[in-house]
């Protein structure tokens, strides 16, 4: 695993990324097609569709230092989702497996 700044979505690969809450994100980016799986720190910070794969329609930002900014498909029935998370502290990039 190599450690990275920021998630660029040209850049194909699995994503490992911790938020300042405690949370995991994996974000898996191949061919422009994008996904994530969440695991909350705890369950008193468990949100939607946690430990299932959600689809992306934008990675907005996913930097260290920052709140990250995805846009999900919708979660249910209704409109796309933006999933705002606390401060990320650290990716690590893995390739992608053939």
């Amino acid at each position: 695993m190599e450690k990275v700044n920021e998630i660029s979505p040209l850049v194909n690969g699995i994503y490992n990324v911790q938020t300042q809450s405690g949370s995991h994100y994996k974000i898996v980016i191949n061919n422009l097609k994008m996904s994530l799986v969440r695991r909350p720190a705890n369950e008193e910070s468990a949100l939607r569709k946690d430990g299932q794969g959600i689809k992306i329609l934008e990675l907005i930002q996913v930097e260290v230092g920052y709140g990250g900014r995805l846009l999900l498909a919708p979660l249910g029935e209704g409109e796309n989702t933006l999933r705002l998370t606390t401060e990320v502290v650290a990716i690590m990039r893995a390739d992608l497996e053939n």
